[in-house]
């Protein structure tokens, strides 16, 4: 019997291990439909394309209202998707921030300032502005555009 309690504790040790490695995947893989479909464009390309039904398919297959398809030293882009009579959760960002409407109708709340937004609505918030989509009657689909680099002082 002796024997066998360090192989029993070995095994319970592997399964436990096993369980926990297993979660770990699935939390990756419930992840991976924005990852899969985000890139980073290194130095030595000069440019990039992306098909935005593609990235829209891919948008709505992830479950997530937000999907980020390009990151640079200066610039992240992504995909925002709201359906009608949801809720815009967002809080303020630290990064200047460009929304291009691609379809879709709201009322867009800056710092307590409102627009209506339509299909081709472009819209600028700087950093740390509070912001956020409400009213919103069809649903939104948005590109997105951070800069991620700091002004010169």
């Amino acid at each position: 019997m002796k024997k066998l309690i360090p192989w029993l504790l070995a095994a319970l040790l592997g399964i436990g291990w096993l369980t926990e490695h297993l979660q770990l995947q699935a939390r990756q893989q419930a992840h991976a439909p924005a990852e899969a479909f985000f890139r980073l464009v290194s130095d030595g390309e000069n440019w990039a394309v992306f098909q935005q039904d593609e990235l829209l398919d891919q948008l709505k297959s992830s479950g997530r209202p937000y999907l980020p398809f390009l990151r640079l030293p200066t610039l992240s882009t992504g995909i925002y998707r709201l359906q009608a009579g949801s809720t815009d959760q967002q809080s303020p960002h630290e990064l200047d921030e460009v929304y291009y409407t691609l379809s879709g109708r709201s009322t867009f709340v800056v710092e307590g300032d409102t627009t209506q937004v339509k299909a081709g609505t472009i819209l600028y918030v700087k950093a740390g502005a509070g912001h956020q989509f409400t009213q919103i009657e069809e649903d939104l689909e948005l590109l997105v555009f951070f800069s991620t680099s700091k002004a010169k002082e």
